[in-house]
């Protein structure tokens, strides 16, 4: 018997990975705007645990595939809110470096939207 009919007797299926989410910059914004609403802000506030932090992931998902009609798991959402925190860190920090840059910095799309969430 082979490893593959092995795994199929004990119930193991495997499944093809989900295809890469595509991330507009309209999509960003949706996600920064509904992640910062006050909504949103009031709920992950309440949240003392890790089980509500993973419900509140799931409600901020639900939201977020509703207004832009998609389907995104909670862990795309949430890679992609790290990610974008991170690429905002590293654009700041680089904004603060002294000298005259040799070449322009480049900003996302969303920067300015980004931008604005973040510090608020």
């Amino acid at each position: 018997m082979s490893h593959d009919a092995t795994s199929r007797d004990q119930g193991d299926i495997k499944t093809a990975p989900r295809p890469r989410a595509d991330w507009s910059t309209e999509n960003v914004e949706s996600l920064l705007m509904i992640r910062y609403s006050s909504l949103a802000k009031s709920k992950f506030n309440a949240c003392q645990t890790n089980k509500q932090k993973t419900a509140w992931w799931a409600w901020l998902t639900a939201r977020l595939n509703v207004h832009i009609n998609s389907n995104f798991t909670q862990k795309q959402v949430k890679n992609k809110f790290t990610a974008l925190k991170a690429k905002y860190r590293s654009l700041v920090a680089a904004e603060m470096e002294t000298g005259n840059a040799e070449v322009k910095m480049r900003y996302p799309e969303y920067w300015e939207c980004l931008l604005e969430c973040m510090q608020s």
